[in-house]
């Protein structure tokens, strides 16, 4: 009986703890409609209207606009070399000294064989001297006193031979010289004949063709001499000095390398497939240029020079020259440069920064604020982007200039979610 009072007395106390609780939870006020509702911290901005620029980053190493390997025309020894590397020189300045001993012996050489080509030829020309005509006059008569004795002189012998008071070799012998008599006026009268009459027009034509041919060969000595002097042939700074005084060169052996430093280029390689819009840009393209050398200044403004006509197909990239003012004087070949590449420009362009657009299931958005103050809520407004870079997005349709767009704390957002503005930075 005792057992069944305690546990009577336990059961009671249970009921009430369990009243008291629903009696609690009953007039207790409901918090969750009592609490405000939580609102998102967002900063906006307005859109703005500007230029963007879709860039290519690359670097280079700066070169001349312009290189001239200088070798040697003619093979020999080099005596000199007055210029040493990093020398200006102008044109037509001395570079080089090859020997010039055997071209000299071969110039004087053709000089005397033009002289007397010349001479032979002059000669053709005018006809024969006096002295000569009378030379040859006196050699036809003493032909023609010649002829005579021999014929006399074979009148008799043939008698005597008929008569039988000389032999046959005797006889034969007068003839033999009479024979030689005719053959010697002949010729004397031939050679006076031509004399007086002068050169025909094939062999005045003759004696000027080997005239001409023998000046030329003096020409070519001459500039076989001349070809020792290696000149500047243009203004140029000399980069390297390939040989030494004494060596023995070719005409194929470069012997100096010039740079023409007031044209500065760079060439940068870009990949395949940038080639058609840089090949159509052209020379529209630009670009800037900051060499390591000149940290924090002004870009340095370049141009398209070139294209390559081919692709690497290794690399799958393809070069590209391009041409920097420089009207300080600055640049040198060799400096390293970092290099952008303007391949467009939009001016006047509707611009968000790249914060405010949002993707989210192949969809591209924003969210612009509606409502003011406690009220304001974020609202998604599907966008179309256009040109964009790392900072900000060309947007084509969506929004307009006046829309307070969320920039910042947009992450998580939803629509019509209660939001407090940040408004600038």
């Amino acid at each position: 009986m005792k057992k069944r009072w305690w546990l009577f007395i336990v059961l009671i106390g249970v009921a009430a703890a369990l009243f008291w609780v629903v009696a609690r939870w009953i007039t207790a006020p409901d918090s969750r409609v009592s609490e405000p509702e939580q609102r998102v911290t967002v900063r906006v901005e307005l859109p703005r209207i500007g230029t963007i620029e879709r860039v290519l980053s690359t670097s280079g190493t700066l070169t001349a606009g312009s290189t001239i390997n200088i070798t040697s025309k003619i093979s020999g020894r080099i005596e000199k070399i007055p210029v040493r590397e990093g020398y200006a020189v102008a044109e037509g300045e001395l570079l080089v000294q090859i020997d010039e001993q055997t071209p000299r012996l071969q110039l004087e050489q053709a000089y005397a064989a033009w002289q007397a080509a010349q001479a032979q030829y002059e000669k053709a020309l005018k006809g024969p001297r006096p002295e000569e005509l009378e030379n040859a006059h006196a050699l036809y008569e003493k032909a023609e006193k010649d002829l005579t004795t021999s014929e006399e002189n074979f009148a008799r012998s043939e008698q005597l031979y008929d008569s039988g008071a000389i032999p046959k070799a005797q006889f034969e012998q007068v003839e033999s010289t009479l024979r030689g008599a005719r053959t010697e006026l002949e010729n004397a009268a031939r050679s006076l004949r031509m004399l007086e009459e002068g050169a025909t027009p094939e062999e005045r034509r003759m004696a000027q063709a080997q005239a001409e041919a023998a000046k030329a060969g003096y020409e070519l000595a001459r500039l076989q001499l001349e070809n020792t002097r290696i000149r500047a042939p243009e203004a140029a700074v000399v980069a390297r000095v390939l040989q030494d005084e004494g060596n023995i060169v070719g005409t194929s052996t470069p012997i100096l390398i010039l740079v023409q430093d007031d044209r500065i280029q760079v060439k940068i390689e870009l990949a395949e497939k940038y080639y058609g819009q840089t090949l159509r840009g052209g020379e529209s393209l630009e670009a800037r240029i900051f060499p390591q050398a000149y940290p924090g200044t002004d870009a340095f403004q370049g141009r398209i020079f070139t294209v390559a006509p081919t692709i690497n197909p290794g690399s799958r990239t393809f070069t590209v020259t391009l041409d920097i003012a420089d009207p300080r004087d600055l640049l040198r070949p060799g400096m390293y440069a970092e290099i952008e590449l303007v391949l467009q420009r939009i001016a006047d362009a509707l611009l968000l920064p790249a914060s405010a657009v949002l993707d989210r299931a192949e969809e591209r958005f924003v969210f612009v604020v509606e409502g003011s103050g406690q009220t304001a809520v974020a609202s998604a407004r599907t966008v179309v982007p256009g040109l964009s870079n790392a900072a900000e997005v060309q947007i084509l349709s969506g929004i307009d200039p006046q829309d307070r767009v969320i920039v910042e704390g947009n992450s998580f957002l939803e629509e019509g979610q209660r939001i407090e503005v940040l408004e600038g930075q």
